[in-house]
């Protein structure tokens, strides 16, 4: 089944590159300006399909790896049961999975850890994927999901970049039906929890 919904930005679908974090970012979820003002005047397709939530994790895995070693940081991923899945876009799904998981790489110091969980809930699938970077101000929790607004959180200057990420992560997921929050204290790292709608039982 195909659905539409609000265009959120243009979208890329390849993920993968050896060229670090933020290449994986643009490959990922599309952070210009140009394409984020095109919201509202179109609308993105994303199939509802049957997402096996073990399959998108090792995929993601699998593509983040080589940054991860790069930078020295740990990655945890849970072992999932083949059973657990959700109604969902499989594409999008990773591909809001990548944007996190770059984000994480990106502000997260050399040693830290990034680890990542699936839990079935009722008729929810929640992923918390938590790190132990340098974390968000209770002020900017929510600005982050509003386009072109940039918490001040970057390890160095270069790791700026124009805001855009979060925001349309936020929107695809509600888009698919789901939600995407966030839990963060300054200096302790955050949880980003993508939330996506269950297959039925």
């Amino acid at each position: 089944m195909t659905r539409s919904a609000s265009n959120p930005g243009a979208l890329h679908s390849r993920q993968h590159s050896e060229q670090g974090p933020q290449v994986v970012r643009y490959h990922t979820l599309s952070s210009g300006p140009l394409n984020f003002a095109k919201a509202g005047a179109g609308r993105i397709e994303f199939r509802a399909e049957r997402v096996v939530i073990r399959r998108t994790l090792d995929a993601v895995r699998e593509m983040i790896a080589p940054q991860a070693e790069e930078k020295a940081l740990r990655l945890d991923f849970p072992d999932v049961s083949q059973e657990l899945c959700a109604v969902a876009d499989e594409d999008r799904t990773r591909q809001i999975l990548l944007n996190l998981l770059a984000d994480a790489l990106k502000f997260t110091g050399a040693g830290g850890l990034i680890a990542l969980e699936a839990i079935g809930i009722a008729g929810e699938v929640r992923i918390p994927m938590r790190d132990t970077g340098i974390g968000i101000s209770a002020a900017k929790l929510e600005q982050i999901f509003e386009p072109f607004v940039q918490a001040e959180r970057a390890l160095r200057p270069s790791d700026q970049g124009v805001g855009l990420g979060l925001a349309i992560s936020r929107q695809l997921a509600r888009a698919m039906g789901g939600n995407l929050r966030v839990k963060s204290e300054l200096g302790a790292g955050s949880t980003f929890t993508l939330i996506l709608p269950r297959c039925p039982l």
